[in-house]
């Protein structure tokens, strides 16, 4: 009877064992699911928050870009060559920021931040959106134009690659091995677009740039590019031309360059090459005041200066000491940099 007994107690401990370890095995298989719904549950809201906040700045920036070609551009004459671009990031913060930002700028504006207004900030996540204009940008896209749109073109190119900083590039094999100088990279940026199969600036002779004997051979394009990527198949257009010259060019706008919506200090400098009709002048043959005078305009901008019509652009470059409040000099010249 006695072991009876005591076999009958260790079944039930067994059994009670058991149990425990199978009640264990699902609590915690239960508690592992149960964390990866979880998981999963706050991945899909915080991708839909995400997807949301998104879709906010797109339109918002949208709405950016309507109102700059549908009023600001179609009464320039009226409001002056404004670009809504450069107030953004003061638009995203009121409507893309958290409640902080949001107080900060109602109190510079001077709304009160007590009195609730709804529609502005976010009480989960935020969005930023950049947004800039091609328009201060050089259309490569142009040489597949008329005779004068190359030209014009051409111009801008040869005013882009001229500044001496630059000889270290041209003096060296590019990225292919070969030897590639200015007019040559000129005139192959320009025959990779345009639609013949003739040499820019030559009498019919025909393109020979090599590109069908590279390890992987291809033609020219010969048609308007669809990303701007595509000029890093243009011969010598190696990384650190790329790093150089890249941000100057774009495939959208018009084949004029916007001076008011230029940043790109190689392009502004472009600009003043190419209107300065006096190959001896002093900013011409000085690559440091070039330079600094291409900084200059576009510090002028981000003071919010604007250059409305050409001849604002023409008066400031001309002496912009006097316009731009007094810069720096050395006091011999009233003007550091001017133009004739």
């Amino acid at each position: 009877m006695r072991i009876r007994r005591q076999e009958k107690g260790s079944v039930a401990i067994a059994a009670v064992v058991a149990l425990i370890a199978l009640v264990a095995a699902l609590t915690s298989e239960f508690s592992y699911n149960t964390g990866v719904d979880l998981a999963a549950a706050a991945n899909a809201r915080d991708d839909m928050r995400a997807h949301f906040l998104a879709r906010s700045g797109m339109n918002l920036s949208r709405i950016v870009v309507k109102v700059q070609h549908d009023v600001i551009d179609r009464y320039r004459q009226y409001v002056g060559d404004m670009q809504l671009a450069d107030y953004l990031p003061m638009l995203m913060g009121a409507f893309g920021g958290g409640k902080d930002e949001v107080d900060s700028l109602a109190s510079l504006v001077g709304i009160d931040p007590s009195m609730g207004i709804k529609g502005l900030g976010l009480a989960e996540g935020e969005f930023d959106v950049k947004v800039s204009t091609d328009d201060g940008k050089i259309n490569v896209n142009c040489a597949n134009g008329s005779a004068g749109t190359q030209k014009q073109l051409e111009r801008m190119l040869v005013a882009l690659v001229m500044p001496n900083r630059y000889d270290p590039l041209f003096e060296n094999r590019d990225g292919d091995g070969q030897f590639t100088d200015r007019p040559t990279f000129v005139r192959a940026i320009i025959d990779y677009v345009d639609r013949d199969t003739a040499a820019f600036g030559t009498n019919g002779q025909p393109e020979d740039y090599g590109y069908d004997s590279f390890p992987d051979p291809y033609r020219a394009k010969d048609n308007y590019l669809d990303s701007i990527d595509e000029l890093r198949l243009v011969r010598g257009m190696d990384d650190r031309r790329w790093a150089a010259f890249g941000g100057a060019f774009t495939i959208y706008g018009g084949c004029k360059v916007n001076i008011g919506a230029a940043n790109d200090l190689g392009v502004i400098a472009a600009v003043i090459v190419d209107a300065v009709k006096n190959p001896n002048d002093p900013v011409l043959t000085n690559p440091m005041k070039l330079w600094t005078l291409a900084q200059v305009v576009a510090q002028a901008r981000g003071f919010g200066m604007m250059f409305d019509n050409l001849q604002a652009f023409v008066d400031f470059v001309k002496d912009p000491a006097s316009i731009f409040g007094g810069l720096p000099t050395d006091g011999a010249t009233p003007s550091p940099f001017p133009l004739v």
